[in-house]
């Protein structure tokens, strides 16, 4: 984005005008629920939103919150969907994308606005990105085999809900906490372990994507911060408490999904390239 759009001038206007429009969208397609996918976390999740994870529920109000906010600039960000009958999503500048089945956009033929452009055009299904996913399940024999290395070395796990730099949860596990842990992961997270992990000087890997941690690393949820792009601030950093740095180069073993309750996985999570170097 250019600029945060609830800055410029009129905002207000066009965001109720927003919100009419969708709200109205909702009500004539008889939209109560959608499902919330894709989410990207770039700044702390606000309190009222602070539940939120990929796969979560949310009704046409909050629904409508969300847009505001990815169209502002705010975020989070994500993709709402009911089934395969309604997906809307941000787009840049203000947009908001609406993909409809052919008879429920006509439904909306209607529509006008004196704030808001409308556009319509037939789109064009999404082509399968040719990027290899992860498809192994965070299941029983997963956490079992976890649960052994645990017992052996210092083992980290990484809980990536959404994509961004506030969307992982860090844990130190053990053997005493990893049922704690397990229950406490999400349904369609991504998780990697790192066994003995190789810590670094933050200044080391300030130009690299990397995650730093306070110590001491004691069992359970880790206080930790992850840093994709870099950051120039690491003496600042290490003046927080947070001295232990370590490279994202590091989150590509053991990756599994947390499937939802009935075991089967519904996010999609790319496999992380090798290391160039």
């Amino acid at each position: 984005m250019r600029e945060i759009l609830s800055q410029a001038d009129h905002w207000s206007a066009y965001a109720a005008e927003l919100r009419r429009l969708l709200s109205r969208v909702f009500d004539m397609l008889d939209v109560r629920c959608l499902e919330l996918n894709e989410l990207l976390v770039g700044e702390p999740l606000p309190e009222s939103h602070s539940h939120l994870r990929n796969g979560a529920h949310v009704d046409a109000q909050e629904a409508l919150d969300l847009l505001e906010r990815m169209v502002d600039g705010r975020g989070p960000y994500g993709q709402l969907r009911e089934g395969d009958r309604v997906r809307v999503q941000s787009g840049w500048d203000g947009a908001v994308h609406l993909y409809l089945e052919p008879e429920a956009a006509a439904r909306l033929a209607s529509l006008e606005s004196q704030v808001a452009f409308l556009d319509w055009r037939r789109a064009v299904q999404d082509a399968e990105p040719a990027t290899p996913v992860v498809c192994a399940v965070a299941d029983s024999d997963y956490w079992a085999a976890v649960r052994i290395v645990a017992g052996e070395q210092l083992t980290l796990l990484c809980e990536r809900w959404a994509h961004g730099a506030f969307g992982s949860t860090w844990y130190r596990l053990t053997p005493a906490v990893l049922a704690e842990v397990s229950q406490a992961v999400r349904p369609r997270s991504l998780l990697c372990v790192v066994v003995d992990p190789d810590f670094r000087h933050p200044a080391e890997v300030r130009d690299e994507d990397f995650i730093v941690f306070e110590p001491p690393l004691v069992p359970g949820k880790l206080r930790s911060r992850y840093f994709p792009g870099g950051s120039d601030d690491v003496d600042e950093l290490v003046d927080e408490g947070f001295s232990l740095a370590l490279s994202e180069v590091a989150l590509g073993g053991w990756l599994a999904v947390v499937p939802d309750a009935d075991g089967v996985i519904r996010s999609r999570w790319e496999v992380p390239e090798e290391d160039p170097r």
